[in-house]
């Protein structure tokens, strides 16, 4: 393509086991991505794709790190509120649930680019990015003693 394609992949590997605070939570988790890049004059096309593992654990180890956001809490750590629910949820759920950013198995992006749009040294640069749904259920999680 007399070097106006440019290929690119990534391998990353999340190593939440050494997270203290997240060991508990998240398992250790690979992600992969591709995508191209092809320069036709001043217009620059790109596209990619990437998958990335789950890594939520089925059942939680407990909270050895999460103590400290629980310390004086009733048991399993149920402070906080859930609808009208005087219990609420645990809060290992609630972390899991609102951390759910790591999840994102499949995602797709597109873009283009233009060098010199309205001066020569200014370029435009967009994106457009999918991220499939995914469904998980945090609500029944289990502890492991």
């Amino acid at each position: 393509m007399d070097g106006n394609l440019l290929l690119a992949a990534d391998i990353m590997y999340k190593n939440w086991g050494n997270a203290n605070f997240w060991k508990d939570i998240y398992k250790d988790q690979w992600i992969f991505s591709m995508g191209a890049q092809l320069t036709d004059g001043p217009w620059e096309w790109r596209a990619g794709y990437g998958y990335a593992d789950d890594p939520t654990r089925e059942k939680t180890k407990g909270l050895s790190q999460l103590a400290n956001v629980c310390s004086g809490l009733p048991d399993r750590c149920t402070a906080i509120p859930s609808g009208n629910s005087a219990a609420g949820i645990a809060v290992t759920e609630y972390l899991m649930a609102a951390q759910a950013e790591v999840i994102y198995r499949h995602r797709f992006t597109a873009g283009f680019g233009y060098k010199g749009f309205l001066a020569p040294f200014l370029d435009l640069d967009t994106h457009v990015a999918r991220q499939f749904s995914e469904d998980r259920d945090y609500g029944k999680q289990l502890l492991v003693p």
